[in-house]
């Protein structure tokens, strides 16, 4: 019995520092990262939109932004600067 119960914590810390070394990566699901407002390039100009929802996709440099107005807009990461203002 004491066997399984360190080899079940020996799993979940190797599991731990897996997880913790992806840095700023979401991994699954997002808890740290917030914002609130976005600047988004549209042409030439820059518009400043308020972020009701917001994702990113694993298989690519795309983020989708919903605005608080229903808005929806999907562009590549050079083309957007997500804000976390308090």
């Amino acid at each position: 019995m004491n066997k399984k119960i360190i080899a079940l914590i020996m799993l979940l810390s190797i599991a731990v520092l897996i997880l913790s070394s992806c840095g700023n990566r979401q991994v699954g699901f997002d808890t740290a990262q917030s914002f609130n407002k976005a600047y988004i390039k549209l042409g030439d100009e820059w518009k400043e939109v308020t972020v009701k929802f917001w994702r990113d996709f694993d298989n690519g440099d795309e983020v989708q932004i919903v605005t608080t107005d229903g808005t929806v807009y999907l562009s590549h990461y050079s083309n957007m600067v997500l804000v976390s203002r308090k």
